[in-house]
């Protein structure tokens, strides 16, 4: 038994290292070039849909315990994040000509560490939390809610009928809300979309549809995500935001993780090792990167470093953030991942029990994957 889908912990890497590298990119630039904004965007996109597909695999086929999916989930997000958050605040105070838009406010610094969206203070149009990069777990949050809310349903399926019911329910209503103009205009976002999908790509997979090897069909999946993939970087960073642009990268996401779950049956665990190691550490990544990036430009420029020595200096930038990552993700995420696993030993148990012979795939036993 596999101890993780190695397509999607390979694609959890990918999707962190092209957020990091649009990052580095746009970072230093007035005039943010398009195809950076897209490659960070759907790097976010591809994040979403995974976290669709994993949250309803952890969940399982049947019943589970609310209270210990809850801890898990917590003590999974929160920590690294609360310390992110306090960490810019901190700097907010100390040193606030560091930032462009960002200030210490302390009603704002609390709405972030409850993951409560709400405008920023400095600009009332943005819906972000005081680190910026904090709003999609904003959306995160929200789906654990809902799926937690789901946790007596006999059945994934059912499950799976009822979160879209909810969630469509919400997306269909963002096109009769104002954007960004109160916490329900917030979570009524086509950004639901994708987490939906990936749970119905949990469901594909336990008809073992991506179980068997097919290379006809692999192909299909494979050509069909690239199709995608460049019609998505055809379009301006703009039409993201409309409901066209967006059905586009969404579709993008899916596509390629899809692909990825086509091609498992011939991955084995040696090719893909850096992407997997690096999709072990992708929440890390994700979080921290950004401090890497400002105290890396704002040091080059400083220096009056530019050209082709400043490429070497963000390429050297990359290559930090993914070594501060694989720290952060040993020293502080798994400590946290442990404790969770300790304290829901009990319950974990318990729905197991309940569920009986539901917590197996048709055909094939449960494997594990990191989340």
């Amino acid at each position: 038994m596999k101890s993780q889908v190695v397509s999607i912990q390979a694609l959890r890497g990918l999707a962190a290292f092209l957020v990091v590298v649009a990052h580095v990119i746009e970072h230093p630039l007035r005039v943010e070039p398009n195809a950076a904004l897209l490659t960070g965007r759907f790097g976010v996109e591809i994040f979403f849909v995974i976290s669709g597909f994993i949250i309803a695999f952890v969940a399982g086929s049947g019943r589970f315990d609310p209270a210990s999916f809850a801890i898990r989930r917590l003590l999974r997000i929160a920590p690294l994040y609360w310390l992110c958050t306090l960490l810019v605040f901190a700097t907010a105070v100390a040193a606030p000509s560091l930032f462009k838009t960002t200030v210490a406010d302390a009603a704002h610094l609390w709405k972030s560490l409850a993951f409560i969206p709400g405008p920023d203070p400095a600009n009332p149009s943005d819906w972000r939390p005081l680190f910026k990069l904090g709003w999609t777990l904003n959306y995160e949050m929200f789906f654990y809610f809902v799926m937690a809310g789901l946790f007596w349903c006999r059945s994934a399926l059912l499950r799976a009928a009822l979160l879209t019911a909810a969630m469509g329910a919400l997306t269909i209503a963002s096109f009769f809300v104002e954007p960004r103009a109160s916490l329900f205009a917030f979570y009524a976002n086509l950004n639901l979309l994708p987490f939906v999908c990936g749970v119905w790509l949990t469901e594909l997979r336990r008809t073992v549809f991506f179980d068997r090897r097919d290379g006809r069909r692999a192909a299909a999946f494979v050509v069909s995500a690239a199709a995608l993939i460049a019609l998505l970087y055809m379009q301006p960073f703009q039409t993201v935001m409309l409901p066209l642009g967006h059905l586009v990268i969404t579709s993008a996401a899916v596509a390629i993780v899809a692909a990825g779950l086509a091609l498992e049956p011939y991955l084995g665990e040696g090719p893909l090792f850096g992407l997997r190691a690096v999709g072990d550490a992708s929440y890390s990544l994700y979080l921290t990167h950004m401090f890497v990036i400002g105290a890396g430009w704002a040091a080059m420029q400083r220096l009056g470093i530019h050209g082709p020595a400043a490429v070497a200096g963000g390429t050297v930038m990359v290559g930090v953030t993914i070594v501060l990552a694989f720290l952060s993700f040993r020293y502080l995420e798994e400590p946290f991942n442990r404790l969770g696993r300790r304290i829901t030993r009990h319950g974990k148990a318990r729905s197991a029990a309940e569920a009986g012979p539901s917590l197996r795939w048709r055909g094939a036993p449960v494997q594990k994957t990191s989340r």
